[in-house]
């Protein structure tokens, strides 16, 4: 799998660890921690080299310190998104609020249906209702 930015994930069958043939000594390679215990002399040269010379460990812990703030970029770049977009729908359900309040006023003003008609078609409790009754100037 691509990441976009060079790097690679490539996913791999490791049924076969452990068993005698190549593929089997290779995904035993790839999965073992302590290279003395390595089949492929180019793999536990390549895990000593960043496990146990200074060199190595450096350029690993520049690897890990790349990947650690890369991971808090993606973090944040998410937390952004996720907090503009709640920020988008507590402001499309204010603005319904605001509505169904108007529309409840108009009918508040109009007189004709009683409070709790008004609090159905309008979508609002009837303590809301009654309170904008109590708002609205007509009724001051």
């Amino acid at each position: 799998m691509s990441f976009g930015d060079g790097s690679h994930i490539i996913y791999a069958n490791a049924e076969n660890a452990g068993s005698d043939t190549a593929l089997g000594k290779l995904m035993a390679d790839l999965m073992c921690a302590e290279p003395c215990k390595m089949h492929y002399t180019e793999i536990r040269n390549a895990v000593r080299k960043y496990k146990e010379t200074k060199e190595g460990m450096a350029v690993m812990t520049g690897v890990f310190e790349k990947a650690l703030e890369r991971a808090r970029e993606i973090g944040a770049k998410e937390a952004r998104a996720k907090a503009l977009e709640e920020g988008r729908i507590e402001g499309i359900n204010e603005g319904r609020m605001e509505m169904r309040k108007k529309n409840a006023q108009s009918m508040i003003l109009d007189g004709i249906l009683p409070l709790d008609k008004v609090a159905e078609y309008s979508g609002l409790s009837i303590e809301e209702v009654m309170s904008l009754k109590e708002e609205t100037p007509m009724y001051k």
